[in-house]
């Protein structure tokens, strides 16, 4: 495939499980206290003007801190290279994985083909999926950028898996 060039991607929306789940309520909470604090210091010092910008500090904690709850997953495949990236609030975009199909070892979606293939201990996992028994789950079994083994798992379409086969068509196993 020298020389082919394109680009596919999509996004998708996350699963709602584990650390970043806790740091939203995390999140919450400190919108819940701020909002607390601002209402006795409203109540100590009774004022019209007092409520007002208790109020409006509330309301710009929430407005700050609300859109920051949203993930969402954005793969991206340009000449080979596959890109898995979570956008944090639609804002902040940091890159989980990355890594040239064309070195891939296998990409599966069979359960039970992951299961089979060894877990050595230095293998690095990435999950990235929609929830945890995603119909479109996909592992990607390739070097990550160190040269070390790494599995990701992922939510797969199939302009991926068309991307994928012209790159690297013995690994891809559908």
């Amino acid at each position: 495939m020298a020389g082919r060039s394109g680009f596919v991607g999509y996004s998708y929306r996350a699963a709602y499980r584990g650390a970043y789940l806790l740091r939203c309520l995390f999140l919450a909470a400190l919108l819940l206290a701020l909002t607390g604090a601002l209402a006795v210091l409203a109540l100590s010092y009774p004022s019209a003007a007092s409520f007002l910008l208790a109020l409006l500090l509330s309301a710009a904690a929430f407005r700050l801190l609300f859109p920051r709850f949203t993930l969402v997953y954005d793969v991206e495949i340009a000449d080979g290279f596959f890109t898995l990236a979570a956008i944090y609030g639609s804002s902040r975009r940091k890159e989980l994985f990355s890594c040239d199909l064309r070195r891939a070892e296998a990409i599966v979606t069979d359960g039970e083909e992951i299961g089979r293939r060894p877990a050595a201990a230095s293998r690095r996992t990435v999950k990235a999926l929609s929830s945890p028994g995603s119909e479109k789950a996909c592992a990607l079994f390739c070097p990550d950028g160190s040269d070390r083994p790494a599995l990701l798992l992922f939510d797969a379409e199939d302009e991926f898996f068309e991307a994928a086969r012209a790159f690297c068509p013995a690994a891809v196993r559908r």
